[in-house]
């Protein structure tokens, strides 16, 4: 991984209040199973692993060289989200987080009941990475880090194990809102607001 950091796993009340505002406005629309009981089960990482206690959180930079349109004059072209052009993310970090979980247990010196989470999870991966000092929320929702910018993937492992959690970082946006109005559809209605239903991705 290119970034890792820890936090406890203690609920995100915050967090599950935000969601339920959100969803509660209509900015969630179009996503019907991202309801109330699943904002519940985002709030609280116990409600995936009852014996948490500690979230190791890790990112890795997607950003890699290549031109975004290399396609040949004339053929059909189009362009790909940069996050996509490799390997399926997913089945990336899952074996990572594998080995991960191997090297807690081996530094630990004891075995250790983990749960390896990669953004299907009804899991709201930012916000571990915020309290885990991984990075913070831009205006445009996205965690931004020292390091990679927004150009990171986010994975979790819950551990049954406590270890020494590292501090948030302070929000280093100032007052810079390029991001808002550089929104091609407007989704970005306030800072750190998105309006679901306006966002390519969900398009």
């Amino acid at each position: 991984f290119d970034v890792a950091r820890v936090t406890s796993a203690e609920p995100f009340p915050e967090t599950q209040r935000i969601l339920e505002e959100r969803i509660d406005a209509g900015l969630m629309d179009g996503l019907p199973w991202f309801n109330r009981e699943r904002a519940a089960v985002a709030g609280d990482p116990r409600s995936l692993l009852p014996q948490a206690r500690s979230i190791v959180c890790v990112g890795m930079s997607y950003l890699c060289d290549g031109d975004a349109d290399a396609s040949r004059p004339g053929a059909p072209a189009g362009r790909v989200a940069r996050y996509a052009w490799g390997l399926d993310y997913h089945a990336v970090f899952k074996a990572r987080l594998r080995d991960l979980h191997r090297f807690v247990q081996e530094r630990v010196g004891a075995s250790a009941e983990a749960r390896a989470l990669v953004d299907t999870a009804r899991f709201t991966d930012r916000a571990v990475a915020a309290r885990a000092g991984l990075g913070w929320y831009g205006k445009n929702t996205n965690i931004l880090t020292h390091t990679h910018g927004s150009w990171v993937l986010l994975g979790e492992l819950l551990l049954d194990v406590a270890l020494p959690a590292d501090p948030p970082l302070k929000t280093h946006c100032g007052g810079c809102t390029r991001c808002l109005p550089a929104c091609p559809t407007g989704a970005l209605i306030a800072p750190g607001v998105l309006d679901n239903g306006r966002c390519i991705s969900y398009l």
